[in-house]
């Protein structure tokens, strides 16, 4: 068994390494030839367009991850099925839920591999890809932006900051409310700052008011202007971790965090769709194992496609409130889930 086991999962990897750089290629290569007049313009080194590319590499990775396990396990079982292999292995008291176990075991691994790999390394290199546009291709400063606005942020003394706008070419902030509670959580007071600006080591405050009355009182601000300038990291920029202490943060300041959660539970769902559609992918396979490369190519990319645009639709209605965060992000893997169980369950009767 351990024979036949080591026979399947050879055949599953070759197709799906080849299945990985060949959809890495398809992706990377448009964005390549819609970059050049970009790249010419702004005098882009070699150097600096691969580097640039390859941090791009592990987020197309991770996105194509389920298809190919799809498309390889559509490829392994089938050739296998035209070979007429699993009748053989059926004639010899294999089960099939032999024959394709070695298939989901793969599968299982990968999306294993997946989950630390979003979670280690993909938003690191999301936030590198941002780092080298904006510093190596459009040469902008250290301060990406010259002015923010509606900016909130919790400081170390739990204070709620809200700041009307801030302007990094003068190191000026303007129209900030600072919020401070008792330790019940009740309302302390009220402190509002027309404008504060930087002096080198601190903020010189204008015209403060606390709980509406003019005030003398040294107020302190904390933070310097690359603290204010700098552009919140985005949820594919951040692991678990951080998301979670950003939901948080918000949850704090009494933001929304709808759209953050579906994120944050999106980080284990679609890794671990992976397994899932490999569990579809297992019994179509012994149906069409004389199908040939368009049908199995084909018929991935469908279910690639149907995957993802339900994905879309579940987080997009999480967002907007018309599921929970949770359902939301893994109502794609129940479905699919439930397809891949009825599937196994059709082809062993």
């Amino acid at each position: 068994m351990r024979i036949i086991n080591r026979h399947i999962i050879g055949e599953f990897f070759l197709p799906f390494l080849s299945a990985v750089l060949l959809f890495i290629l398809i992706i990377i290569f448009p964005q390549i030839l819609d970059k050049i007049g970009t790249f010419l313009k702004h005098k882009v080194s070699l150097a600096t367009a691969f580097k640039y590319y390859g941090y791009q590499v592990p987020a197309v990775l991770l996105n194509i991850l389920p298809v190919a396990v799809l498309l390889a396990t559509l490829f392994s079982l089938g050739h296998l099925a035209k070979d007429n292999e699993i009748t053989a292995m059926k004639t010899g008291g294999i089960s099939l839920y032999q024959i394709i176990a070695p298939v989901l075991f793969a599968a299982f691994l990968i999306s294993i591999f997946s989950i630390a790999f979003n979670e280690l390394v993909v938003p690191r290199t999301n936030e590198r890809v941002k780092e080298i546009e904006k510093k190596d291709i459009y040469k902008k400063s250290a301060i990406y932006q010259r002015t923010r606005k509606n900016i909130s942020f919790i400081d170390s003394q739990n204070r709620k900051y809200n700041i009307g706008l801030f302007d990094s070419k003068n190191s000026l902030l303007k129209d900030i409310i600072i919020t401070e509670l008792k330790e019940d959580s009740s309302l302390k007071r009220m402190i509002y700052i027309k404008e504060a600006q930087w002096t080198g080591d601190s903020w010189k405050l204008s015209s403060v008011h606390v709980s509406g009355e003019e005030s003398k009182e040294a107020i302190s601000i904390e933070g310097t202007p690359w603290d204010f300038s700098r552009e919140h990291k985005k949820s594919e920029e951040m692991n678990i971790r951080e998301l979670k202490e950003y939901i948080i943060t918000l949850r704090k300041r009494g933001d929304p965090v709808k759209g953050e959660l579906v994120e944050l539970y999106s980080k284990i769902s679609f890794p671990l769709a992976i397994f899932i559609i490999a569990l579809i992918g297992a019994p179509l396979a012994l149906g069409i194992g004389r199908g040939g490369f368009f049908l199995n190519f084909g018929i991935s990319i469908a279910i690639a496609f149907t995957y993802w645009g339900i994905i879309s639709l579940g987080k997009s209605m999480g967002k907007g409130g018309m599921l929970p965060p949770f359902l939301s992000a893994w109502i794609p893997n129940l479905i699919f889930v439930s397809l891949g169980v009825y599937l196994i369950y059709k082809a062993k009767t």
